[in-house]
Order: structure tokens, then sequence, then C-alpha cells
């Protein structure tokens, strides 16, 4: 399987089995992975969205591309044995070599710098491939929090979608 490792961090692409069992509960995956067994504590509105996000989206691209799925799954961020959020990327890269990114972190976990080690973390993995020629990440307008984190991985603003949402993007960077 694959994985990676920051300092403080393993991120870990979850197969397709484990994203059904993501579903079933949080605890029951952390404890097939031998990870402390704990619900993630995050705003209500994340998990009102996350099984139709799976199922129109993670499960069947994960299905389609299993040999390429960890660019279409979900990363668990792992900290100290336990499941301290999710980050992961929009698909393999599209005509411009651009790949987006999100994440979360359970509000446990705030403020401990996790969401910029794991962001640092999924996009050095993107730049290995040699198609990925920048990482895209959107933010609310209000989102200050993820908007530093992103700032402090070196994502640039480049204006708003259509939705008002800040856009960001973070370039390969040159060797």
């Amino acid at each position: 399987m694959t994985s990676i490792q920051t300092q403080r961090l393993t991120l870990l692409p979850l197969s397709l089995p484990q994203l059904h069992l993501y579903l079933e509960g949080v605890p029951l995956l952390a404890q097939s992975l031998g990870l402390v067994a704990e619900p993630i504590q995050v705003v209500p509105d994340f998990w009102a969205m996350v099984p139709e996000a799976m199922a129109h989206y993670s499960i069947p691209k994960v299905a389609e591309h299993h040999d390429q799925y960890e660019w279409y799954t979900h990363w668990l961020i792992v900290f100290e044995n336990r499941i301290a959020g999710g980050t992961g990327l929009s698909g393999l890269p599209n005509e411009l070599g651009e790949v987006q990114t999100g994440y979360f972190v359970d509000e446990r976990y705030y403020n401990r710098g996790i969401a910029t080690e794991a962001t640092m973390g999924l996009c050095d993995w993107a730049f290995q491939h040699p198609g990925v020629k920048a990482v895209i990440a959107y933010t609310l307008a209000d989102g200050f929090a993820s908007q530093r984190v992103l700032q402090k991985c070196g994502f640039e603003l480049q204006g708003k979608n259509e939705e008002g949402e800040l856009a960001w993007r973070l370039s390969k960077p040159k060797n």
C-alpha cells in the first residue's frame, strides 16, 4: 500500500473496501487499521456531504482506476496513532498538468500544523509525477485558517471562482 510519511504524520490512501468501511463508521475503519477507534470531530455539515461525495465520486473513480486509485481516493491523516483528518486529490492531472487538493482536520487537532504538514506531504508526492505542474486549492472567502495553511505551503492566490471561493495555486518547483 502506498503511504506518505512526513515528519509527524502518515498519510494513508483508502482502498475501495476501506472507503466502504469509512462510510460505515470511522471508528470501524480506524480499528481495522490498528488505530485508536474514535469518531472524527468536524463541523456537522461536513458529515452530511461525505456519503454523497463518496458515492458519486470517490467510490466509482477508485473502482474505475484501481491501478491509480491514490489520485481519486480519500487519504487519512494519521497523527499519534489517531485519524486526525483527511486529504486527497481530484484525480490525475488535467491537460494543463493541474490537480486539485482539499483537506480537513479534526477539531481536536486544530492549530498544530497538521493541515499544513499533510498538504505539503501530498503536494510533494504529486510533484514526483512528471505530468503534474501545479496543485490547485479553493477556500471560502472567510476561511482564514485554510488560507493560512495554503500560504504556509507556498500557494499563491489566483482570484475567485464562479462560486466566490478563492482559488490558490502551487506550481511545481523548478529543479
